[in-house]
């Protein structure tokens, strides 16, 4: 059965902690680059949700920002960068812009930032036009160096997409140290893309020891990267609701979109006091929320069905 705005605004759950996010992780050597897959192949329930997002995320559709929602193992990765590379294709034809994708992830196991790189490549990106900006070589260069990087290919090639990669960590300890004149606030991305956005689900409300960033410090630098670029965002999660529904709200703040009244996202926003709930919901969910569904013979060969518990709160 499909997925519905009521299923992903299920009974408020308490959910497990996040693992602390770690300090970021060296990449893998460059020296020694793993080879580079065969192009991955949609399956039928991917390509469903590919073209329901290109449908609202092109200049022709609205380019509206999204959640782009699906289990562990659903292929988010691959259908976030099918999704852009469609619509950079139809965008070129109204829209010539040199286009720049910032994608952000988190840096716990050191493994997502390689393995976003990988898919690029695998879904036809060249290689020169994939830059890394989480490793120590980039972290222990000075401001000279980030004028010459400026300056130089990738940045100054522009008839093709870059992607640029990185972590939360990073661009929060870049863009304190350097403040304007870091590169996350000087190139004009027109993407946006922060994987696991779950970890944020406490950016606009709300500070807890257990969670990522209780500070809400990662959470700041990433809007502010977002609204001085003023981009298109896609932000990605298979648990983009743990404790109360407010967290979403998080999500809506991060994303730019109209967040209209915060009141109407509480924990007891469904009773009669809050009749804005409903409309916030479907709101979302109509406009912002595409999601991966995976057939349930598909979850059950491939071992991605939820907890139950788990299964509650987002979709069936």
């Amino acid at each position: 059965m499909d997925p519905s705005a009521e299923e992903l605004f299920h009974e408020d759950l308490a959910g497990e902690p996040d693992e602390p996010d770690e300090p970021d992780a060296p990449d893998a050597s460059d020296d020694d680059p793993a080879p580079v897959q065969d192009r991955i192949v949609l399956q039928p329930f991917q390509e469903a949700a590919v073209s329901k997002a290109v449908q609202r995320y092109t200049y022709s559709g609205g380019a509206k920002s999204m959640l782009l929602y699906g289990g562990t193992g659903s292929g988010k990765t691959v259908v976030c960068i099918e999704t852009l590379l469609r619509t950079m294709h139809l965008d070129l034809q109204t829209n010539p812009t040199p286009e720049i994708v910032l994608i952000v992830t988190p840096s716990v196991g050191g493994n997502l930032a390689p393995q976003w790189r990988n898919e690029l490549l695998r879904q036809g990106v060249e290689a020169s036009r994939v830059v890394m900006l989480n490793t120590p070589f980039f972290r222990g260069k000075t401001d000279k160096w980030w004028e010459s990087l400026r300056q130089n290919p990738p940045y100054t090639r522009c008839d093709v997409p870059l992607f640029v990669i990185t972590t939360f960590h990073t661009l929060h300890h870049n863009v304190k140290k350097f403040g304007d004149s870091s590169i996350y606030m000087t190139l004009k991305y027109t993407h946006m893309v922060v994987d696991e956005c779950q970890f944020y689900r406490n950016g606009s409300h709300r500070s807890k020891k257990e969670d990522v960033d209780p500070d809400k410090v990662m959470f700041a630098s990433i809007v502010k990267v977002q609204r001085q670029a003023n981009c298109r965002m896609i932000v990605a999660s298979a648990t983009p609701f743990y404790n109360n529904r407010v967290d979403v709200y998080s999500l809506v703040v991060l994303m730019n979109i109209a967040s209209n009244n915060k009141k109407a996202w509480q924990r007891d926003a469904s009773r009669s006091d809050h009749p804005d709930w409903k409309n916030q919901k479907n709101w979302f969910w109509d406009n912002h929320v595409v999601a991966i569904i995976v057939p349930p013979e598909v979850s059950r060969v491939n071992c991605i069905l939820r907890h139950d518990s788990v299964m509650g709160i987002l979709s069936s």
